[in-house]
């Protein structure tokens, strides 16, 4: 069988041949793409094609294309770091690598059965290697999936005003809300999941800076004040998280980005890259910041609040030793608030307009630290 590597540039391939020497020494492209796909090549596959498909500090991963008699497509996640955190040596690459393959494993053992949620299918890994195979989960993306009905219902003022029931995006939504329940009780060595500094801590530090820098660079004037709100929120996260016992496996990248919903309905989880021995409510907490700082502006404060408590009642009523409590959860999802980047070019001719939907955001935001 021939293998063809296909990348998007030169830089790519590049930063693939060097990651390739650090972290799987003593292997070639061919012989690292021969081993891992060796559990899906048939007789008749004639060649295979991974393409590029996307590129992180963490990751590379590459999409797979087999010419055979059928059509069938997977992804190789491959392990590396381009960060400079020194503390992501190649050994501790693969351990997280064999994490992330233990929980979509255990995932889809325990969800096998289950029409309504499960993880992508995990196929195959070499630990030793840094990277694992899954199936390719055919659906919209989550975060496309809202952006697109949050679109609609704009249009209705109905909607907007009154936080109108949203029949579709709250099925969902409760979908997800027991997905985490169950992964956060999953069945696991925790001991590999713990951390000497956890992960929730790291990002604070970052969302922090990165926040900051937003209003520096698009409202100078809320600079003093928004450096005394979020110090006022760091002292009230190191006060609850001192407090807060780890309970289970947590997921920190619970982005809207990181489900899938295929065209039956059923919502698919995908990168637990950052899952670690935590408490409950960080999955939850950034999954609903997201989501709020997605929907704005196109609906109303009223109509998160809704979702956000159909959300609570699934993951509550799928949850079996830890509940979420509405107080703590207000405090994760208050302090994901910092994840909301201005990522608008001053250059753009709505610029003014998206200024003005950051800044009555912030306001909004702001108020909702008051009450922390």
């Amino acid at each position: 069988m021939k293998i063809y590597y296909k990348f998007r540039s030169e830089s790519e391939k590049i930063d693939f041949t060097s990651a390739l020497e650090e972290y799987k020494k003593g292997i070639s492209p061919e012989e690292l793409a021969m081993k891992i796909l060796s559990p899906i090549v048939q007789e008749t596959t004639n060649s295979c094609t991974l393409q590029v498909y996307k590129t992180g500090t963490f990751a590379i991963i590459f999409k797979v294309f087999l010419c055979d008699n059928g059509r069938r497509s997977y992804y190789i996640k491959f392990y590396r770091n381009r960060s400079p955190v020194k503390e992501y040596t190649p050994e501790r690459m693969k351990r997280l690598c064999l994490r992330e393959y233990m929980i979509l494993k255990a995932i889809n053992d325990e969800f096998s059965r289950d029409p309504d949620v499960n993880a992508v299918k995990a196929v195959n890994i070499l630990p030793d290697l840094g990277c694992f195979l899954t199936e390719e989960c055919k659906g919209i993306n989550f975060e496309v999936f809202v952006k697109n009905l949050a679109r609609k219902l704009f249009l209705d003022r109905y909607v907007l005003h009154t936080g109108k029931y949203f029949p579709h995006l709250e099925k969902y939504i409760r979908k997800i809300g027991k997905l985490m329940a169950k992964v956060h009780e999953l069945h696991l060595d925790y001991e590999m999941f713990r951390e000497r500094i956890p992960f929730y801590m790291l990002d604070f530090e970052y969302k922090k800076h990165k926040f900051l820098k937003g209003v520096k660079e698009i409202a100078p004037k809320l600079e003093k004040e928004a450096v005394v709100r979020v110090s006022k929120l760091e002292a009230k996260a190191e006060s609850i998280f001192s407090h807060l016992e780890p309970t289970g496996i947590a997921n920190v990248d619970t982005n809207l980005t990181n489900f899938i919903i295929t065209p039956n309905g059923k919502v698919y989880a995908l990168d637990f890259f950052l899952a670690q021995y935590g408490p409950a409510y960080l999955p939850a907490g950034k999954f609903l910041a997201v989501l709020d700082l997605t929907l704005f502006p196109f609906a109303s404060e009223r109509s998160f609040h809704r979702l956000k408590k159909s959300f609570i009642e699934s993951y509550n009523k799928a949850a079996t030793t830890h509940r979420l409590e509405l107080e703590i959860l207000d405090f994760f999802i208050g302090w994901n608030y910092l994840t909301m980047i201005p990522r608008f070019n001053k250059s753009s001719y709505k610029y003014n307009y998206y200024k003005f939907l950051y800044l009555k955001k912030m306001g909004m935001i702001f108020k909702f630290w008051e009450h922390l």
